[in-house]
Order: structure tokens, then sequence, then C-alpha cells
């Protein structure tokens, strides 16, 4: 079979008015009430126990109940509203009589809604909906399709909606079931079609069988103005209503592992009819759809210009840095909108993107009358930017700075100093920007920012007076060292400067910090004496060897590593997991240093073969002058815990590495080669010359998940890679080819001898859920059995072996039934799921009734009423969903009936392996940040830091991650701080978690 894909734009809505009423989302699939489930009628009281209770067995018998419980409720108790719609999958919402009678489901936005009928799909504005009568609409049919076709609706999504009109119930429309899709079965014989979406792309699926026929498909708009056919290969029908737009189908096949594309393309014939022209296929192989590249555009002016960094802030705003000749380089909103460079210099630049990569944010130079060129780029908390570079301009714009002079003392044209800016978050002022260097010439590698605003920098020096402070090495003992600088929040001093090298040459290339303020660098070294230090490879291997250090926020080493074979090695980039395990891309190979494509001599790659491999997808040096490689260290750098090379028979330099929350690894660069291992390409085929290449790595380091090229005709380098909170991949690098692929961009063509570029690719797998379930509501949704989730058989035998024995003896079938009649009188645990003494211990109130006899025991307390009131908070605050979407072995586990839940597996495993329990907790820097925590956690008296916030710091107002602060989301929302005061929430972060985050309110100033 095969699949041609094509996609529209829809915005979503939330809770959009029908008839004065309101959709409502309703995530639990429960609207009013809770009903606490019953076990078995043996944890139950009696009737007469009830009475001697209270009389009330629908009401917890101890306390005065919650005004609604927290856990449960789908609507923001501050503003009213339900969840915002706009970052989860399109709702195809079922028509339980609330539409039109021959309407089987509509998918509803802010601007446009589908409708979707059994012969026919309809658009319209989204204001035309208020009426259960159909309005003039757009109408797409299919000609010579199958009558009476069936539509299936695919994977059902969490909640309701409910349609609210007027004051009689009678005329309501509630609990009408959501999905994330619809399938019209043969729609034509042996062909399906198939409609999803998510984050406002319907996507829409022709499904062919093996042996059917294509050419049966024919779509026919009416009520449209006009049909065009963009130069991209996109279908844009021009409405009443505004725009529509159909991507350009993607057909390709998967053959033997090589993913071949099938050339295809939108035919437009008479009366608004479109068919597909599909190039030849084999019939006998399925074709299947991949990611699409979401957007890919130049950016430059009409001489030089290269990107060489990229960063994505929280706001999902794409940010770049890099150097331009061009004085018409596009600038907008600029703290400096003039080109500084001479004729032959160039500046560097700083542009911020829209989340969508639309438009330009601001764009600004940055630079002197000499030559300027920016290396790195990192963005803070705030939303403030760092950029570090070189720069030979005596005139650079300085202000508070540590350093205001270049101190070369040379003509710029053979000397430059470092230069360290940060430059405010919209753009138009410096914060502060200083020279760092000495007489001599200073390079920059990368430039990376803490969690506290300080910058740390690392590069390369050939000063023998570079600024030292509490240094390791004070002084330069090669021709060229390199050094490492963190700079104080303000920039106007060093908390130290170090050299980093030995008898020869070394080169600081990378560099990135941890959520402890441990600073992580890679580069090259050729010396023989690297100061190495508890070291997983001690000596020289080669000509040079990549070189990977970890340092503490005060500059000490924890350890100093050479990587390396038997010739030339480099680290080029850096990044490291949850876990702070270290992953490290660079080349291999034969080439010099900063010369991989300039060799001349035919290769010989013998002595390159010895590059350190442990468990590797790809065991060879495949020839040309260089591979790339990508090797993974411990946290404590004593171990290799996977070391591959990447590359074919040319030359491949891995250039920059990202890795996702689920230890996924991304990496970019640049190739010659023909032959670049290739999976689930977006681009299969070498484009010319040098292609840039995008690939992922799965945790395991020997599985692809996808390697593609990404080039034109001529020169194209991947230089930098990031990613932003739902795992979007963003490339960026330098092009001269007048083809390099384009899709929706801001600059389309090439303006001049070479641009810049920038590249976005969504997750093939969508991207982590924005909207937050936490383990209460899933359980409450699902009608789940809690004594089937929180007693443990094994369990219960292994720690109390007198009841193994008796159940041994017959005098019981099991434990459970022990349990039920005396083990949960006596005190005993279920699981390591729930912990009797300390249940009661923190609900006085359930202790005091269980001690005169209410109650049997915590666990029925909790059973029938604690768990539905929140009473245990990581319950509450623990994201099932974000968990098992972030943790894929865990969600095989589950599925594979190992755990019985993600949160049993948090709580017996996750917990200690500090996995994260929902996307906001960063469970590392909660105990980094709290001394007494990270006793409380050594000294065995708690178990995470999680547990921690759940039964103290929540109300401690403690700060869970870098990216939210209690007191500032406090003092920021006066209406959350009120309802806190209330009582109807326990904590902002609860607001955030549940409703702020999709309001778009800021977690931090």
């Amino acid at each position: 079979m095969f699949t041609t894909d094509f996609t529209t734009e829809i915005s979503p809505e939330i809770s959009p008015e029908i008839n004065g009423g309101k959709i409502s989302r309703t995530p639990l699939g429960i609207a009013h009430q809770i009903v606490p489930d019953t076990i078995t009628a043996i944890l139950q009281p009696t009737s007469q126990e009830l009475t001697a209770i209270s009389g009330l067995p629908s009401v917890d018998p101890s306390i005065e109940p919650l005004p609604e419980n927290p856990a449960t409720d789908a609507t923001d108790p501050v503003t009213g509203e339900g969840l915002n719609l706009q970052a989860l999958p399109l709702s195809f919402i079922a028509n339980q009589g609330q539409f039109d009678p021959t309407v089987h489901s509509v998918v509803k936005g802010a601007k446009q809604a589908i409708a979707f009928t059994p012969d026919k799909i309809l658009f319209n504005s989204a204001d035309q909906w208020q009426s259960e009568k159909l309005p003039n609409l757009v109408q797409l049919t299919f000609p010579g399709a199958n009558k009476n076709t069936q539509i299936d609706f695919l994977d059902s999504l969490p909640g309701v909606s409910n349609f609210i009109k007027g004051e009689n119930p009678e005329n309501w429309v509630t609990n009408v079931p959501n999905y994330a899709g619809l399938i019209y079965q043969e729609l034509y014989n042996g062909i399906d079609l198939k409609y999803s979406g998510l984050d406002s792309e319907l996507k829409s699926d022709f499904i062919v069988q093996p042996g059917a026929d294509p050419s049966q498909i024919w779509l026919q708009y009416s009520g449209v103005e006009n049909i065009s056919i963009r130069e991209d290969g996109a279908l844009v029908l021009m409405t009443p209503f505004g725009e529509l737009v159909e991507n350009a189908p993607i057909v390709y096949q998967e053959i033997n592992g090589e993913k071949i594309y099938i050339p295809a393309q939108y035919i437009l014939t008479e009366n608004h009819t479109v068919r597909f022209e599909i190039s030849e296929y084999n019939p006998n192989y399925t074709l299947v759809i991949d990611p699409t590249i979401q957007y890919s555009s130049y950016i430059g002016g009409s001489l030089r210009d290269s990107v060489s960094d990229i960063v994505v802030n929280r706001a999902g705003n794409i940010i770049v840095t890099g150097s331009t000749n061009s004085t018409d380089f596009p600038t907008q909103f600029s703290f400096q909108n003039r080109f500084g460079g001479g004729a032959f210099d160039g500046d560097a630049f700083v542009t911020k993107l829209s989340v969508d990569g639309s438009a330009v944010v601001f764009s600004t130079f940055l630079g002197g009358s000499g030559n300027e060129t920016a290396k790195s780029i990192a963005v803070d908390n705030a939303g403030d930017i760092y950029i570090g570079g070189v720069t030979t301009s005596g005139n650079f714009p300085v202000l508070n700075a540590f350093q205001r002079s270049s101190a070369d003392g040379i003509a710029p044209e053979f000397g430059g100093d470092a230069f360290v800016t940060k430059l405010s978050e919209d753009g138009s002022r410096l914060i502060y920007s200083t020279y760092l260097g000495g007489t001599g010439v200073e390079n920059v590698g990368g430039i990376a920012v803490d969690n506290t605003g300080s910058v740390s920098v690392i590069g390369t020096t050939r000063s023998a007076d570079f600024p030292g402070q509490n240094a390791l090495d004070n002084q330069r003992d090669g021709d060229e060292d390199a050094f490492i600088t963190k700079f104080s929040v303000d920039g106007t001093r060093l908390i130290f400067s170090t050299y980093l090298g030995g008898s020869d040459r070394e080169f600081g290339e990378a560099i990135v910090t941890d959520n402890g303020g441990n600073i992580y660098v890679t580069g090259a070294t050729e010396s023989e004496n690297l100061p190495v230090v508890a070291a997983v490879q001690s000596t020289l291997g080669g000509q040079s060897d990549a070189f990977v250090g970890k340092f503490d926020p005060n500059g000490n080493a924890i350890f100093l590593t050479y990587l390396g074979g038997g010739d030339v090695d480099q680290g080029l980039a850096i990044a490291i997991d949850q876990s702070r395990s270290v992953y490290v891309t660079g080349k291999t190979g034969l080439s010099n240093i900063g010369q991989p494509f300039a060799a001349s001599e035919p290769p010989n790659p013998q002595s390159a073969r010895n590059f350190p491999l442990v468990n590797p997808f790809q065991i060879t040096f495949f020839g040309g002058y260089d591979d790339a490689f990508v090797t993974k260290l411990s946290e404590r750098g004593d171990a290799l815990l996977y070391s591959t090379y990447l590359g074919g028979n040319g030359t491949d330099l891995g250039q920059a590495i990202a890795v996702d929350n689920q230890n996924n690894v991304y990496l970019t660069g640049t190739t010659n080669s023909s032959d670049f291992p290739r999976l689930n390409a977006l681009q299969p085929t070498f484009g010319g010359n040098r292609d840039a290449f995008v690939l992922k790595l799965a945790p395991d380091g020997k599985t692809l998940r996808y390697s593609s090229y990404i080039g034109g005709g001529d020169i194209d380098s991947g230089q930098a890679i990031a990613l932003d909170l739902n795992n979007n991949v963003y490339l960026a690098g330098f092009t001269n080819s007048t083809d390099f692929p384009t899709q929706q961009p801001f600059q389309g063509t090439l303006r001049g001898v070479g641009d810049g570029f920038i590249v976005k690719i969504p997750p093939e797998t969508g991207p982590v859920p924005n909207q937050f379930e936490s383990y209460t509501q899933f359980v409450l949704k699902e009608n789940l059995s809690l004594l089937s989730l929180f007693y443990d058989e094994n369990y219960y035998l292994t720690n109390n072996p007198d009841v193994a024995q008796a159940v041994a003896a017959g005098v019981y079938p099991n434990g459970l039934q022990h349990y039920l009649l005396h083990g949960q009188s006596e005190r005993r645990n279920p699981s390591k799921l729930f912990n009797e003494n300390l249940y009661l211990a923190q609900n006085p109130d359930v202790a005091q009734v269980v001690a005169a006899g209410g109650l049997r025991s915590g666990f029925e307390h909790f059973n029938r009423f604690g768990f539905a009131e929140g009473r245990d908070r990581r319950l509450v605050l623990f994201d099932q969903v974000f968990y098992l979407a972030t943790n894929p072995d865990v969600a095989a586990a589950v599925a594979g009936g190992a755990f019985k839940s993600a949160y049993e597996h948090y709580i017996t495993a996750g917990q200690f392996e500090r996995r994260n329990p929902n996307r906001f907790f960063d469970d590392r820097f909660y105990v980094e940040s709290n001394p007494d925590v990270a006793q409380a956690l050594a000294a065995g008296a708690i178990n995470s830091g999680f547990e921690h916030f759940a039964f103290a710091g929540e109300t401690q107002r403690r700060q869970v991650s870098p990216g939210y602060d209690e007191s500032f989301y406090l003092a920021d929302n006066p209406d959350v701080a009120a309802v806190v005061a209330a009582g109807g929430l326990r904590s902002g972060f609860e607001h955030y978690i549940r409703f702020g985050f999709q309001e778009g309110r800021p977690g931090i100033g």
C-alpha cells in the first residue's frame, strides 16, 4: 500500500461558544462528582459499622470534606475557565445531537471548523458554527467514491465535551467523547482516508492497499474562490473566510531498510477538482509517511552570512547568532541597526524569531569597526540572551564590563579578543558586554549560563597574560591552551578563570552546565601531559585526542580525560542528560584540526580504526579523512557507556549535539559522503558537494531512529542543534546552495554568496503532552480498582513471612485475604505504594477515627475517601501521561505487565533513578537547591526530592525547578494567591501545573 499525506492548518479554540453555551473540557471524563472506589465487600464497613461511624456511608466520617476535590476539578478555580487546548491533540468531537444530523463529527478551532459527513468534508470559519443547521460551507467531496462508507474513530482522548444551551437540562448534550482522529474505511476500493491532528495542524492520509489504484482518488472543492498550487507544491484554497493550505503530498516506500521516496504532486483539473500524480512505485511494498520539515528558511543579506549557534527559549522562540558581511542583513527592533564592519570585515548578529518561525521578533548587528564572529549563544530563565565570540574591533560595544578594552596591543588583522555580551530579552539593549583576553589571540568555542545567571566560557588563547582568577593552572604551558572562565552574574568580575592544557596545543570547543552549576567541557589536545583527573583514558592516543572534563562551580576538576585513538581526534560539542551522563561528538580520522575538508593526501584510515568503541551503532571507520563519533560517558567520567563511529565514504563531522528527556541523542554536522547512513530520511539523497545531516540515536546508542541529509547542490554545513520542550528539533548552519530545501520560509531564496539557514523538524512521535493529568485523575477516569493497584501479593508475602507460612499451610488461600481480615488492622503495609504508619502520622484526624474503631485502617480510609481527597500529594502531583511519554522503557514495562502503573514504577524504581514525576518538577535541582533535603536523602530519611516536596516543601514554597518560583508566581498572580489563601488550592504550583502553564502565565520572572 502507499500513503499520501497532506496537512491543513487549523487553530484550536479554547472553550468555543455555541448558542450562548460553551464546550467545556473535562479531562477526568466525569463532570461534577467523585465516586469513591469500593474495593471489596470485606473491606467495607457493615451497616452497623456505618451507623457507628456517622450514618453517612457516602461521606468521609472523619473530616469535613474539601469544597471540591482539587485533584479532579477540571475548571480553574481562579479564572473559571477550562483547560487551554492550544497545545493538545486536535479533538474530533462526536455528534450526539448537538450538530446537524448529517454530521458525523467536528474538529473546531478559533479560526476554522471542519465537519465530517459520510460523503463530504465541510470547512468554514468557527464563528459560522452558531447553529445546529449547516451554514454555507466550503465542501470537499470525492467523485467516484463508494457510497455509505463507514467512518470509525481512532484512539479516544482524555475527557469529554459538554454542550450547554439555555437553562433547561433537557436541551443539554453532555459527556460527548473526543477522539484523536477518524478513518473513512474503503472510501475508494482498497483506499482509506485517515484524519488526525496535533498542535493546530490537521493531517490527512490516503492509505492505498497493495493492488489498489491511486488514480481513483479525486478531490473536488466547492465554495472556494480560487485554487492554486504554490511553488513548494502546496495546494492553496482561497475561501470567503481566509486561506486554507494543504501541504504538498509526501509518498515513500521502505524496502529492505531503505526509504524510497515516490515523487508525487497535485494536478489541477476542471471545476476545482484535484487529483494526485504519483510516479511508479512497487505495489508489493508498504508506503508510509514520516514527519516532514515543518519549516526551513534562509537567513542573510547580499554577501556572506552564517549561523553558528541556535537556542530555543522557554516560550519557544528561536534565537540564532553568527556572523555577517552583509550591510543589508535584515535587522528589526534592534540594539544596533547599522553594520559596523568595514569592506572586508563582518559583524556578529543576533536574531530572534517567532515561535512558528514565520516572523522576526528582533534582529540586531553586534560589532565595532573591525571583524566580529559570534560563536555561541545561551539564554537564561528570564529570556535574556548571552553571546560569546571574537572581535578585532577597538570599539566593540561594552557596558558594565569586566575588561573595557582590547589587550592585544597588535594590529587587529593579527589578533583578536574574546567577547561576552548579555542582551535583553527583547534585543533592545545591552545588559553587559566585555572583552576577554590578553595580548595574544583568543578564540571562543562555547558559552553556557547556569541557573544563577553566571556565564561560563571556553575557548583557546595564545596569551601568556590571559586574565586568571582562582586558577587551576595560572600559566600557559604550550603555544596554545584552552581556557575556562566563569563570570559573576553582573559580568563585572571573574569567579574563576584558568588555563587548561599541557606542553603542546589545546583547543577549547564546547561547554555546558547542569542545574547544580557544574561545568562540562570538550575540545582537543596534542599534549602528552594533560592534567587528567579520574580519567577513563589517561594517556594521549595519537596526534591529538578529544578531551572531556567536568568542573565544580568553583572551577575544581571533578574529572578530566583523554578520548581518542591513534590519529587526529577532536571534541566539537557536548551535552548532558538529566542524570548527568555526558555526551560528546566531534571528528576522528586524519585531517588536521580545523581543516577537515582541506586534506590533499589520499586517506589511509587504518590508524583511525582504534577510536574507543563501546556498544556501537557503527563499528567500522568507513573511509574518507574523518568520521563523526558519538560517545556517552558516565556522570563521574570513569566509564564509556557507549561510543560509536558515524559516517560514510567521505568526510563526516559531528558539530552539534542535544539530548532529550528520554536520552535520545540528536546530532547535526557536515558530510560529503554519498553513503552516509540514512533511515526514515527527510532527504534520502546526497545534495552535492557537502550536505548538512541530522540524525536521532536511541538511548542505547546503537539504534538509529532516523538519519537524513539536509542540503542542496553546493556547500551546506550543520553547525548547531537545539530542542524545545516538545522535542521539536532545530538545526542551523551555513549554505550557499540556491536549492536548499525550504518550507514556509520567512526568506525563501539565497540572497548572497552564502546565507545562514534554520530548519525545524517536528518529533516523529508527537510532543510530550502539555496537558497535566495527575495519577488521581487517571485512576478515577479509568475507574480502576485501588485495591488492585495498591496491594501487591508478592510484596505482602515476602515482607510478612508468618503470613506466607500460613498461606503455605492452607490457613489462608492467599495473602490478600489475610490482609483484608487482619493485616490492615495490624498496620501491615499492602505494598511499597502505601505506608500505613506514614499515612496515619500525616493524617491525625484519620488516626483518631481508626483508634476509635470507626475504620479498620488508614488504608481503608485511603481507599474510600483519602485517595479522591488527594491526601497523598504525590498522587496529585504525579503526571501519569508525562511519565509514560518521557520514559518509553517504563511504558513498555507497564504494557508488558511488569508494573501495574507508571506510578508503581516511579515509587519502586524511578524516584531512586532521579526520574522526574512531572514536566515541571526537577528532582536534581530540588535536592541540590535545598541542603537539608540533600542531607535527609543521603541519610535515607526520604527517598527523593519529590517525596520531600509533596509532604513538606510544597507548603514551604520551595522552588521546584529553574522554570518555576512559587513566591514570584503568587506575587505575579494575586487571583491565584487569593485562592491558595482560601484553601481552594494547596499552592501556586498546583495552579501552575494544572492551569497556569496552559493559560500562558509565566512561572518565573
